[in-house]
């Protein structure tokens, strides 16, 4: 399992503060290429909603497994952070 990390350039700040604001007033779903409606389950949509407000913040998301185990050749410090993002 990897972690996945994520950032937004300066330019799209404004962008996703106005998708967050738009997932907060109304249920959001995905469009495919082909018009059909798919709607994104509720955990997901708490997950989405949350990385939206946090980048705005310039601050990276980091997505990490639950699964992944601690080493000693990771620091515990790196962990401390990425979870902290989502508290």
């Amino acid at each position: 399992m990897s972690t996945f990390q994520v950032s937004i350039a300066k330019s799209e700040e404004e962008q996703v503060r106005e998708l967050a604001r738009t997932m907060i007033r109304q249920r959001a779903a995905l469009v495919g290429p082909d018009d059909h409606r798919h709607e994104i389950p509720d955990s997901v949509y708490r997950l989405l909603l949350s990385v939206l407000k946090i980048m705005p913040e310039g601050k990276p998301v980091s997505i990490v497994p639950q699964m992944q185990e601690l080493t000693t050749s990771v620091p515990l410090r790196q962990y401390t952070l990425q979870i902290g993002l989502f508290l």
